[in-house]
């Protein structure tokens, strides 16, 4: 999913993308791309993802995947976090996660539904589940803005909404 979403955001011409990858990059052909090239997926999300965002100065960050680190929501920045969480598990099937998930990826989801800026899915259903745990003004199914004729496209308009205009930057992290 998050390739196809990052093929679809290539597609509208006023935002420049920065996809972030860690060690290497064998999927998108695309030279804003940065590596980061740490073997620990943990140093690699936690603190060295941070301070390339605070270092660049994106306008707006997705996290088409995983959760934003808590270190994110700390530097003094005004980029914008949108984060897509796909399923509702975190909250309600805590017993089937692993120890490792609960300790570590249940209090990263809980933090992205209180400070991220943005919480999009793609399911009507998990939609209505995040809106009775997160903040209402926050969560939107962005399959409103998806046209699912032939393949995946992004009504562009979408960005309209929260303010992404030309000239602003966009970071795209899919490890």
């Amino acid at each position: 999913y998050a390739i196809s979403l990052y093929e679809v955001l290539r597609e509208i011409s006023y935002l420049e993308i920065y996809p972030i990858f860690r060690i290497k990059n064998e999927i998108i052909n695309d030279n804003n791309t940065i590596i980061i090239n740490k073997k620990s997926r943990f140093l690699a999300e936690q603190l060295y993802l941070p301070f390339l965002i605070n270092k660049y100065k994106f306008d707006f960050i997705l996290y088409p995947a995983f959760p934003p680190a808590l270190m994110t929501y700390k530097l003094k920045r005004k980029t914008k976090i949108i984060h897509i969480i796909h399923d509702a598990n975190m909250w309600l099937h805590k017993r089937t996660l692993s120890i490792k998930s609960r300790f570590y990826l249940v209090p990263l989801y809980k933090r992205s539904l209180k400070k991220s800026d943005y919480i999009w899915t793609i399911s009507n259903t998990v939609l209505k589940k995040l809106l009775h745990i997160g903040r209402k003004d926050r969560i939107y199914n962005i399959n409103a803005y998806v046209k699912n004729d032939i393949g995946i496209s992004l009504d562009s308009n979408i960005f309209h909404t929260y303010g992404i205009e030309k000239e602003e930057y966009f970071l795209f992290v899919g490890t």
